[in-house]
C-alpha cells in the first residue's frame, strides 16, 4: 500500500510455523505519485483465505520512502573523522580512510581534533569540539558519513550515527569495502541542489573572501526543507605533531581549523532557486594557505533535539584556497569504456531524461563521467 492505498496484491504461500518467515516481492510505484515523502507498507489481509480476527497488532509493517520530480548530481561525500593526538589508536583510521578514498575518488575528509581520551592536542578548534560533543558517540577513532544514519545491524552493530574506523592492516580492505557501502546507502537520497565555491586571498593581508553559491530544484525546501543549512568549513593539511601510538613528527592533513558559518551551518540565502552565502577571514598566522581547503556542504540543520536520521548531508564540494571550483565540470575523459549511461546532467548539475542542446554530463555504468556536446 502506499499512503493507505492499494498497488499491488501477492498471494504467497507462508508456511506457518514458529520460524520467522521471509517473503520477497515488488511494488510499482505509481507513475502520478506527488513528489515528495509517502509511507509504504505491507499489510497481510489473508491467512489461508480467511482475515485474521486476533493478534492483528503486527500484521502490517511501514517505512517512509519519497518520490522525487527532480534532482541533482552528487559531487562529493563528505567523512567527518573524528580524532586525537593522543588516542593511541587513531593512526589506525588512516589507511582505511585512504583506500575509501582511493575506491571512490569523490571523498571529502575533515578531521575533527578533540579531547578523546585527553586534552592536549595542538590541533583542537571551539568548532570542532563543538561538533565532537554533539555527535562522537563511539569514541576515537571513529567517523560520520554524509551524517548518515546506518540502519543496518550488519554495517552499523551499535546504531550509533558515528562508525568506528580503529582497524588493524589485515582488515582494512574489508573496512573500506564496508564503508563503501555505508557511502552508496547514504547517497539512495540525491542531491537537490548543486555547490560553486570561489575563493580571492589576499597574501599581503591574509584576508580571504569565500562566496559559495549554486542552484537547487524547485522543490528543494520540500525535499531537504526550509530550514536546510550551509556548512563552510577551513582545513588544513601537512601539520606536524607528535601522534601517541604514531611518530613524535606525524604529519596531520584535512585538520579542520576554522568554522566559517556556524559549527553545525547557518541559513541559506535563497533567491528563488539559487542562492549565495559570502564569508570574509583573516587566517590566524600559523596557518599555511598553500596547504589550506575550504569544505563547503548543504545539511539537515542540528541541534540537541536532532534524531540521528535527520542530520543528513544532501551534497558536499571543496576546492583549494585561492582556487574556485563550478559543480558538473569535470576533467574531460576520452577514454571510451565499455560503459552505458546511467544519469545525465545539465552543465549546472539538474538532472535530466534525454539529451538538451549545449553541455550535457553523462555519468556511466563503469564509473567514468564524461562531457558530451549536444547541438
Amino acid at each position: 500500500m502506499l499512503d493507505n492505498n492499494v498497488i499491488a496484491t501477492a498471494e504467497t504461500p507462508v508456511a506457518l510455523t514458529n520460524s520467522p518467515q521471509t517473503v520477497n516481492g515488488n511494488a510499482t510505484i505509481p507513475a502520478d505519485a506527488a513528489s515528495g515523502k509517502h509511507t509504504l507498507a505491507v499489510k497481510v489481509t489473508k491467512i489461508n483465505g480467511q482475515a485474521p480476527t486476533e493478534y492483528t497488532e503486527d500484521d502490517i509493517a511501514g517505512m517512509d520512502v519519497s518520490v522525487y520530480a527532480e534532482s541533482m548530481l552528487r559531487q562529493k561525500n563528505l567523512v567527518e573523522q573524528f580524532t586525537s593526538t593522543k588516542c593511541t589508536y587513531c593512526p589506525l583510521a588512516d589507511p582505511v580512510l585512504q583506500k575509501l578514498s582511493d575506491m571512490r575518488g569523490d571523498i571529502i575528509i575533515v578531521a575533527h581534533h578533540n579531547k578523546i581520551p585527553a586534552a592536549g592536542d595542538p590541533m583542537i578548534c571551539d568548532d570542532a569540539l563543538a561538533i565532537s560533543d554533539m555527535f562522537n558517540m563511539s569514541g576515537n577513532p571513529s567517523g560520520m558519513f554524509n551524517r548518515y544514519y546506518e540502519p543496518s545491524m550488519e554495517l552499523n552493530a551499535d546504531q550509533t550515527l558515528t562508525l568506528g574506523l580503529g582497524y588493524n592492516s589485515q582488515y582494512v580492505d574489508l573496512a573500506a569495502e564496508m564503508l563503501n557501502q555505508v557511502v552508496e546507502n547514504s547517497n539512495s537520497v540525491p542531491a537537490f541542489a548543486n555547490i560553486n565555491i570561489k575563493t580571492e586571498y589576499n597574501e599581503s593581508t591574509r584576508e580571504l573572501s569565500v562566496e559559495v553559491y549554486g542552484s537547487g530544484v524547485s522543490e528543494f525546501k520540500d525535499y531537504v526543507g526550509e530550514d536546510a543549512a550551509l556548512s563552510v568549513f577551513l582545513t588544513e593539511d601537512g601539520i606536524q605533531a607528535a601522534q601517541t601510538g604514531g611518530s613524535r613528527d606525524e604529519i596531520h592533513d584535512n585538520v579542520m581549523r576554522k568554522a566559517l558559518s556556524d559549527a553545525f551551518g547557518s541559513a541559506i540565502n535563497w533567491d528563488g532557486n539559487t542562492y549565495s552565502n559570502k564569508y570574509t577571514i583573516t587566517l590566524d598566522s600559523s596557518w599555511k594557505p598553500e596547504n589550506m581547503h575550504v569544505v563547503a556542504f548543504i545539511n539537515r540543520p542540528v541541534t540537541d533535539n536532532s534524531a540521528m536520521s535527520d542530520v543528513w548531508i544532501n551534497n558536499a564540494e571543496t576546492c583549494k584556497l585561492g582556487e574556485s571550483i563550478t559543480a558538473g565540470i569535470e576533467a574531460p575523459i576520452t577514454d571510451k569504456g565499455t560503459g552505458v549511461e546511467v544519469e545525465r546532467y545539465t552543465v549546472d548539475g539538474r538532472k535530466i531524461s534525454k539529451p538538451v542542446k549545449g553541455l550535457n554530463i553523462v555519468k556511466m555504468s563503469d564509473g567514468r563521467t564524461i562531457k558530451v556536446i549536444v547541438k
